[in-house]
């Protein structure tokens, strides 16, 4: 049954060709948000482990739910507010024996971003991250990342590639970040973002 899950999103919602998914069987971490019902549409996004933290105002990863599908989205639209920079960051990730060259990968979509360099998703990777203390944290920047733009339509998911945690296996775990980035006052800079399928799991 997992591995049908793991296939069909995949399948269901992936809109582009471009950056297909890695060739793997079972993620031994895997979060689709399906958990969001339509009555939590909107609130503060809470899952439990995960960190939702405002590095730069106050806006908030949030709740959405969309043709049928929950997400987190970050929408910095009508906050006032010159600078949103805000972080949605994993529970740990543990590495078991068998998970000797881990890697991981998710979708992203979009809706009214024109600044895709200004507006945007950078995605970080640490091993020392304690959960509380975000700045404190050592993070590793991902490179490459294929972040939904506006050549992708609106609200259409597509894959944002493989990303190699081999690095980190000898510390046992990992959290992973999504750091937004956008604005509520300059109307170039307030699209939004949402996340799905995050899927960690061994590499080929």
């Amino acid at each position: 049954m997992i591995l049908a899950a793991f296939a069909m999103a995949f399948t269901g919602c992936v809109q582009d060709d471009d950056a297909a998914q890695p060739n793997v069987l079972v993620p031994f971490y895997a979060e689709n948000f399906n958990s969001i019902a339509e009555d939590q549409d909107g609130n503060v996004f809470d899952f439990a482990g995960w960190t939702n933290f405002a590095e730069k105002g106050t806006k908030l990863w949030t709740k959405e739910y969309y043709r049928g599908d929950g997400t987190p989205q970050f929408n910095p639209y009508g906050s006032g507010q010159a600078q949103n920079i805000t972080w949605l960051i994993s529970p740990m990730i543990e590495f078991g024996p068998d998970n000797l060259k881990p890697g991981f990968t998710f979708q992203s979509a979009q809706n009214f971003v024109s600044d895709v360099v200004n507006n945007t998703i950078e995605v970080y990777v640490s091993s020392d991250y304690d959960g509380t203390n975000v700045m404190a944290a050592n993070w590793v920047k991902m490179n490459n990342v294929r972040i939904a733009t506006p050549d992708d339509g609106g609200y259409n998911f597509v894959n944002a590639g493989s990303f190699d945690l081999s690095q980190f296996v000898e510390d046992g775990h990992v959290h992973i970040a999504f750091r937004a980035i956008g604005s509520g006052s300059n109307t170039s800079l307030d699209g939004l973002y949402q996340l799905n399928n995050l899927y960690v799991y061994n590499q080929k």
